[in-house]
């Protein structure tokens, strides 16, 4: 998932996201191995991250944890780096 200047990868093994700068001829450079990690990445059953997506203004990160229900959210910093924001349990509607 990439904003536009800054792409980011989920880690299913390592419970981890990792942030890549993007060149202007479409090279990526790895900034952070773990930008961020989720709640339990110990807990394969849950808590590793599955998918991720950026907000529409490139601001936030969310992170989806299938397993255990949770959504988590992070802050994209003007830099790439991300900063913890939210995490919690989304309920599915019937």
């Amino acid at each position: 998932m990439n904003n536009g200047k800054y792409a980011y990868g989920s880690n299913y093994g390592s419970g981890t996201i990792s942030s890549f700068r993007l060149g202007s001829n479409g090279s990526l450079t790895l900034l952070q191995r773990a930008a961020g990690r989720s709640a339990d990445p110990g807990n394969k059953q849950g808590s590793t991250p599955l998918d991720i997506r950026t907000s529409r203004d490139g601001r936030f990160l969310y992170l989806v944890q299938p397993g255990s229900g949770k959504v988590g959210g992070w802050r994209i910093n003007a830099n790439g780096s991300l900063a913890k924001w939210a995490s919690g349990v989304v309920s599915a509607r019937q």
